[in-house]
């Protein structure tokens, strides 16, 4: 019985205590309907004081406008207060790294936090569901992620975001909905193939369901909560030598490298993952890519040598290895993951340049920079092609080179002043990197087979008009 799990969840971890006043992050969508719905059964027994809480991303235009007077509808049925925020054209410009579900995340989280303290709720409840814990392992594991990361989703963070429905599957949430009648808003873009939680979620974990394993989201959560129960283990002993070995201030940590190299390098790895934790905000995940850049300044030769990533600079001077918080909004740091789409544009300000992918051949030569030819395949096309800014450890064989080179030397080559190349934009398909601005496509590329299933794309690099 549904309810029965909710309430074991909320009792034996303590998630929420008599009298709190808890905010219900509602989309629209069925998970968090239906945990409205199962708060408003508890809300007597805990002397609960309820407000729903939505954030219309304005990312699907006129639906994302009818999911909004949904929540609201919903909210003024069962008569409960609501806080809501809609995000303006500019909010939408997806300027931090990481592209769009990136970057809809963080405003998520930072309109909970504001809403959450304006409104004094001392507990931020979130609908994710046993299904939802078993996709992110997955993604994950396919990503290569450690211990930490394959823990995935905690029912607890930082005291204050719930998670109350991680033992509860997605079939027993549409099960309860349909008991209760409820109406729930359908989101358009969970069936787009080119989003990989929804290639996860409708193409691997159906086939694995059939070929493998019929119950693989229960296990797959399981393998979850076996790791976070490590995880937490290896927590505690790394919190205590963080706090004992680093120097640590409100911005900025600082390890002496003759200390640190003293740990096992997976030790070492904890140690400067929980150094950028500190420093970032709770909702941030800290990737394996960002673990192995700080692991590259640790070795000899590096002293000197910076990076910065995901609002943190790391910098290498002599014996001492310090990370710190990049001030906010600053161009020369910030950077971008936006689609390309064929055909569209993306316009490259602080290039002064934008990127235009074609079906077929453009025949405007005018104020024409750069173009790239490129053979596609159907899978390839529904995937998608991005355009981020350059990134630490990029590397790609362009036509014409004989081997694999670092994105740092071909701009050695063609003399890229170094205020631009943090900026500097790369085209990615499946995250191999396809071609960079002023450099030719990726040699793999060129040696393909040419078959009438496949899609010739052109993009263009031209001027942007003053």
């Amino acid at each position: 019985m549904i309810i029965e799990k909710f309430l074991t969840a909320i009792r034996d971890q303590q998630l929420v205590s008599p009298g709190d006043r808890v905010l219900l992050a509602v989309s629209g969508g069925a998970d968090s309907t239906a945990m409205l719905r199962l708060f408003l059964e508890i809300r007597a027994h805990y002397h609960l004081d309820l407000v729903v809480a939505h954030l219309n991303h304005g990312l699907r235009q006129e639906e994302s406008n009818e999911d909004e007077e949904h929540v609201r509808q919903l909210a003024a049925i069962f008569h409960l207060e609501i806080v809501a925020e809609r995000l303006s054209p500019v909010d939408r410009s997806f300027g931090r790294s990481g592209g769009m579900e990136n970057w809809a995340r963080e405003q998520r989280y930072r309109f909970l936090v504001q809403a959450a303290e304006s409104l004094g709720a001392q507990k931020i409840a979130l609908g994710h569901t046993m299904n939802d814990q078993a996709e992110t392992v997955l993604m994950r594991l396919l990503r290569g992620s450690g211990t930490s990361g394959l823990a995935a989703i905690p029912a607890v963070r930082e005291r204050r975001f719930i998670r109350p429905m991680l033992q509860i599957t997605r079939a027993e949430v549409l099960s309860y909905l349909d008991s209760c009648q409820i109406r729930w808003r359908e989101d358009s873009s969970n069936r787009d193939l080119r989003y990989f939680r929804n290639r996860i979620r409708l193409e691997l974990i159906p086939y694995l369901e059939e070929r493998y394993n019929h119950s693989i989201i229960s296990g797959l959560a399981r393998t979850a909560s076996n790791l976070k129960e490590e995880a937490d283990v290896l927590e505690v002993y790394t919190q205590a030598d963080f706090s004992r070995e680093a120097f640590i201030s409100k911005e900025k940590v600082v390890w002496d490298l003759t200390r640190l190299r003293e740990y096992p390098p997976a030790i070492q790895r904890q140690l400067l993952r929980h150094s950028m934790k500190s420093l970032l905000p709770a909702e941030f995940l800290i990737g394996r890519r960002m673990v192995d850049s700080a692991c590259v300044l640790l070795q000899p030769g590096k002293s000197g040598k910076s990076i910065s990533q995901g609002g943190l600079r790391l910098s290498r001077e002599f014996q001492f290895l310090a990370i710190e918080v990049l001030a906010k909004n600053s161009p020369a740091e910030r950077g971008y993951d936006v689609p390309l789409e064929v055909p569209g544009k993306v316009r490259l300000d602080r290039i002064g340049s934008e990127l235009e992918a074609y079906l077929g051949t453009s025949l405007d030569d005018h104020n024409r920079i750069n173009r790239w030819v490129l053979l596609l395949t159907a899978e390839e096309m529904a995937s998608g092609l991005r355009v981020r800014n350059w990134r630490f450890g990029d590397c790609y064989r362009p036509i014409g080179f004989l081997r694999v080179r670092k994105a740092k030397e071909l701009f050695l080559l063609r003399k890229i002043p170094r205020r631009l190349r943090k900026i500097w934009p790369v085209v990615t398909l499946s995250d191999k990197i396809i071609f960079m601005k002023d450099f030719p496509v990726d040699a793999d590329m060129l040696r393909r087979e040419h078959s009438e299933t496949m899609t010739q794309v052109v993009i263009e690099e031209r001027n942007i008009e003053p």
